[in-house]
């Protein structure tokens, strides 16, 4: 069912033009690309299950609709005659955008890319058809197999849900007793829709992590962040990431190559990577833009605006970048609760400044009095907070500082 918004003071004058782009999901995270998108002088048409969430507000008009509703989605985008679908900072959506793509002929269609990408027992097994690097691994939904099969790959492993996003159901296992094995299949397969879980062996090397863009087949820009971990929770990233430029290079070739053999040619690529002495492996690639804050921290460090370009990219136009510098230095950090509980405060970007005034932007994906839970994968984050910072030291101090407030209190 389309539901037809007047168009809000803020878009005023904007959607004058012919081209009109359809962006699948309208929630908190989607709501600064759909703004971008509207200043731009787009035509912008949302399309989200719930009808308060926020960017409906913006948008000219509105949809209905379960984002991974193809049917549903592709009669709306006909009957609306869009130019370009796209999402932002979201993986639940990236299928439904490129199946659409191809199917009604819009700019950057890649549905078998997106789908090889979407699960990772699909990417390894493509990695390893395509004699990339990979981790050891084994897969299926058989957990008695399952547990035969990972006590082979060594003394450390990771057990993932294959078709799920957001470190949800991920376990880090450094004892592969038979116990550990089996719960951590079980918590895995909780969270597969298909019940289908990959266990990979550990590699050697730094964790990297960032966003990319591809036009025409071409890599356009990189950003690489370093990202923070406790355990396998995401809490912050950091630029620059602290790798030579040969590192940096040898990065950006393999996501080159590994796109270039998918079919990849257009569009936004989140990814994450292990990079060694003589070998980089690519953990997770995923065709959209990244969340955690890395869009916002690449904005501040290159004067890049990745949703920006995007934007472009969907309506078939060519991206323009600036001049390739150096990144300022900048981190983000994720923002959650240390155990469950409902927000009771969710301070101003003036309140952050008083704790620290090296914070620059902050952002939230909650609302006040909201019930949350406790930071254990992305899905449970409140929100993050971009921050200068001069060097390694300063990003660690700076993100424990941020991280540390009580957001229950």
């Amino acid at each position: 069912m389309v539901v037809r918004t007047g168009v809000p003071a803020a878009a005023r004058g904007a959607g004058n033009g012919t081209r009109c782009l359809m962006v699948l999901g309208a929630g908190p995270a989607q709501l600064p690309g759909i703004a971008k998108a509207v200043a731009a002088g787009h035509r912008v048409v949302t399309v989200d299950p719930y009808p308060d969430s926020p960017g409906h507000a913006l948008a000219h008009a509105s949809v209905r609709c379960d984002t991974r509703d193809l049917r549903g989605v592709r009669e709306a985008a006909a009957a609306l005659h869009v130019d370009g679908v796209c999402t932002f900072r979201s993986d639940v959506a990236t299928l439904t955008v490129h199946r659409l793509r191809e199917q009604l002929g819009l700019p950057g269609g890649h549905a078998r890319a997106a789908g090889i990408m979407s699960r990772k027992d699909a990417f390894r097994e493509f990695q390893r058809a395509s004699a990339l690097p990979y981790p050891a691994f084994v897969h299926g939904t058989d957990p008695a197999a399952l547990c035969r099969g990972a006590a082979a790959l060594g003394p450390l492993v990771f057990c993932k849900p294959a078709d799920n996003c957001g470190l949800r159901g991920v376990s880090r296992i450094a004892d592969t007793s038979r116990a550990g094995l089996e719960a951590a299949v079980a918590r895995a397969q909780a969270w597969s829709p298909s019940g289908t879980v990959c266990i990979e062996a550990g590699i050697a090397g730094a964790e990297v992590g960032g966003d990319a863009l591809f036009a025409g087949g071409a890599l356009v820009f990189a950003a690489i962040t370093r990202k923070c971990l406790e355990g396998v929770v995401v809490r912050g990233h950091r630029l620059p990431c602290g790798l030579s430029e040969a590192d940096a290079r040898r990065i950006e070739a393999a996501l080159a190559e590994a796109c270039a053999l998918l079919g990849y040619r257009d569009g936004p690529l989140n990814f994450d990577v292990m990079v060694s002495e003589d070998t980089v492996t690519i953990i997770e690639m995923s065709p959209r833009n990244g969340g955690n804050g890395i869009t916002d921290l690449v904005r501040h460090a290159y004067g890049v605006d990745v949703e920006a370009l995007l934007v472009e990219l969907a309506l078939g136009r060519q991206p323009v970048l600036p001049a390739r510098a150096l990144p300022g230095g900048f981190g983000v950090v994720v923002l959650g609760a240390s155990r469950a509980g409902r927000l009771q405060s969710l301070p101003t970007l003036q309140d952050w400044q008083r704790r620290s005034p090296n914070v620059v932007e902050v952002f939230y994906g909650r609302r006040q009095g909201e019930p949350v839970d406790a930071l254990l994968h992305g899905g449970n984050a409140i929100g993050h907070a971009v921050f200068r910072c001069r060097d390694a030291g300063e990003y660690e101090r700076t993100r424990r500082e941020l991280a540390c407030f009580d957001f229950l209190a």
